[in-house]
């Protein structure tokens, strides 16, 4: 009888978790990590209609935003448009 309650309470835990948490606010950023392998290579941080893509030190690689049409434009760390490779 112990182990049934044990099993129900423990397969009620994930539910609860995502029920009582607090919902994503859209206005905060998103950081996640570019994995390469098992390695990190960098991060991008997702915040409105941008991506910002920096390395391990932190530097700013690119800027990736996203425009209303759906197309995407490119900026180096200075603000130049990169152009997409050939």
């Amino acid at each position: 009888m112990h182990g049934l309650i044990l099993a129900l309470i423990l397969a009620a835990t994930p539910a609860w978790a995502q029920l009582f948490s607090p919902p994503h606010d859209p206005r905060m950023p998103i950081t996640t990590p570019i994995m390469k392998g098992n390695e990190p290579n960098g991060t991008v941080t997702t915040y409105g209609n941008r991506m910002y893509f920096r390395n391990l030190k932190g530097e700013l690689i690119a800027t990736v935003v996203t425009a209303r049409d759906g197309t995407r434009t490119t900026y180096d760390p200075n603000g130049k448009i990169m152009e997409p490779p050939k």
